[in-house]
């Protein structure tokens, strides 16, 4: 919804903050499943810093939800389980 904010009801208001709130959880997905690749590569997670702009602690956040709610890899290859795989589905 791209109509000023002032020109919707109160419904519509709300309605385009849901519509909000779900893209940028979309959004943090993805994020947080690009910031998994570069850890699983061994890539420079300050450089990944840098280069989104965020302040240290907010990455760090991000690696603890990488952990917390994606699947990973075992150094052995096997496939690891999220910590909190409910959280994560949602």
């Amino acid at each position: 919804m791209n109509v000023s904010p002032a020109l919707l009801s109160d419904d519509g208001v709300f309605a385009a903050i849901a519509e909000v709130e779900a893209s940028l959880r979309a959004l943090h997905v993805r994020r947080l499943r690009l910031l998994a690749e570069v850890l699983r590569r061994g890539l420079d997670a300050d450089s990944y810093r840098r280069l989104v702009r965020a302040d240290a602690r907010e990455v760090k956040r991000w690696t603890a939800q990488v952990t917390l709610f994606l699947p990973s890899t075992s150094p052995t290859g096997q496939p690891l389980p999220p910590l909190h795989p409910v959280t994560g589905a949602v």
